[in-house]
């Protein structure tokens, strides 16, 4: 498509084309732009993303960089209709799209997460890390047809970046207010080239409490995190790749944020000296053989493991008058093979 554009006039318009051409009055072409699409696999193939007959929002790695994005809950400012209800430091977080969302008892979610195509399956653990992340998709609508029950209100399907001959590494912090604390690093390279790739990264975050212990005088609901990730790629021919992604996530977390949940609530006299611990730990195995130049044959083997052990008091005085004590154990083993 092209628009003839006066050499002096220059409406106040975005135009959007795969070729864009100005003109001269002479009608000889001045300059030419091409914009490149940003190609997506929110339907399982590679598409260019206009292509997509879906409600999407993507995101590549320079968004995700200039917006300083570093978990889902940072997804959603960015993303009409998708909302995620940050659970503080419990560790369970309610995700509503278009309105819809699944009954917080079920822990089950209406939309559906995958990360390099591994589901996760419940609300426990759903607002995961983002790190060394290529591309994010929010499919809004149904997407069960494609990603099965849990994506009845949409799907998020994120792509994390794959290590390669060339070497990389970064080194990152930050310090702000309120005891905030992060740091983080990420580097990956070829073992072999061409044929054996690494990536690592890591991350800490923290935070101090603002709830105060009016007995004790500490604060009770402090934050502590750390993530790590590992990846090895494997690529003996040209038409075989064979991922492993290995990650752990810990948090060691005070008390319940309470005053993001029902407050503002800044002091508290418990007569229990609760915390939350969890525990996320997540293999996948990607295995992709191409049969053809345009057909490949790909199966995905996971295993995630969710662990959380949370003692709270609820009333929050020195009565007993709600005390909760809770050990889940989460054991999802995934299988999908796939012809593309």
């Amino acid at each position: 498509m092209k628009f003839h554009v006066a050499p002096c006039v220059l409406p106040a318009v975005v135009l959007w084309a795969t070729q864009v051409c100005a003109e001269s009055e002479q009608g000889k072409p001045a300059q030419t732009f091409d914009l490149d699409m940003m190609t997506v696999t929110a339907q399982k193939i590679e598409q260019d993303s206009i292509e997509v007959p879906i409600s999407v929002t993507v995101m590549d790695e320079f968004d995700i960089e200039d917006r300083n994005i570093d978990s889902l809950g940072d997804v959603t400012r960015y993303t009409p209709g998708f909302t995620l209800y940050d659970g503080g430091s419990a560790g369970v977080n309610t995700v509503v799209t278009r309105g819809i969302n699944a009954s917080v008892t079920s822990f089950t979610t209406s939309t559906g997460l995958y990360v390099d195509g591994v589901p996760v399956s419940n609300a426990f653990g759903f607002d995961v890390v983002l790190e060394d992340v290529e591309r994010i998709e929010v499919l809004r609508g149904p997407q069960s047809t494609l990603y099965g029950r849990d994506a009845q209100a949409g799907a998020v399907n994120i792509i994390t970046r794959k290590p390669g001959n060339e070497t990389t590494a970064s080194v990152y912090g930050m310090l702000a207010d309120e005891g905030r604390g992060k740091a983080g690093f990420s580097v990956s390279g070829a073992l072999i080239e061409d044929t054996l790739f690494l990536g690592l990264s890591g991350r800490h975050t923290e935070k101090d409490g603002y709830i105060e212990n009016v007995s004790t005088g500490e604060m009770v609901n402090e934050q502590e995190n750390d993530y790590g990730k590992a990846v090895l790629r494997y690529t003996p021919f040209d038409d075989l790749e064979i991922i492993y992604t290995g990650s752990v996530f810990k948090a060691d977390n005070g008390m319940q944020d309470w005053a993001r949940n029902g407050g503002p609530r800044l002091e508290v006299d418990p007569n229990l000296d609760g915390g939350i611990e969890l525990n996320t730990v997540m293999h996948s195995l990607s295995v992709d053989y191409a049969l053809g130049p345009d057909s490949h044959l790909k199966s995905i083997t996971a295993r995630r493991i969710h662990d959380d052990d949370t003692l709270q008091d609820f009333d929050l005085s020195q009565a007993t008058l709600r005390h909760l004590e809770r050990n889940y154990r989460f054991r999802n083993l995934t299988q999908e093979f796939r012809y593309e």
